[in-house]
């Protein structure tokens, strides 16, 4: 009996180590596929078509610190219909003393702004290490954050 439970952790370790190890590969050939060009503050994100000699824009991500605790990161995607960048999301980081605090935003095109959505706020103790982390989302009607 020992030995058919052994055989079945070894089969199901193994089925585990072949998914892996092909979602791996998957992944590196995926990102042999892009190229990223960095510029200051913006980095553009390129797809090479088949040949490898043509780039086409897909992603933009511009950072900016408009305080000494805070980095915003916007990301914009790329219309081929349009030639022109499409604002995506954008996440604010702060960082104080034992707290750091990601809210994230989706690009409303109705509304043309950002929806705030999520935040996490994730606590460190005096060692830097991480030792609690809370995840929250936005309640529009009642205009105050939920605890998830």
């Amino acid at each position: 009996m020992k030995a058919i439970i052994f055989n079945l952790k070894a089969i199901v370790v193994c089925v585990i180590m072949v998914i892996t190890g092909a979602c791996t590969s998957a992944y590196a050939e995926g990102t042999e596929n892009y190229v990223a060009n960095q510029v200051g503050n913006t980095r553009v994100v390129y797809s090479k078509d088949a040949s490898g000699m043509y780039l086409t824009p897909k992603f933009k991500y511009v950072y900016t610190n408009p305080a000494a605790n805070t980095e915003v990161k916007t990301a914009l995607s790329w219309n081929e219909n349009n030639d022109s960048w499409i604002p995506a999301y954008e996440i604010t980081t702060v960082t104080n003393t034992g707290a750091k605090t990601m809210t994230y935003a989706h690009w409303n095109g109705l509304a043309q702004g950002y929806v705030t959505s999520e935040r996490m706020i994730y606590q460190f103790d005096a060692n830097n290490n991480l030792t609690s982390c809370q995840t929250m989302q936005w309640n529009n009607s009642a205009k105050t954050w939920i605890v998830k």
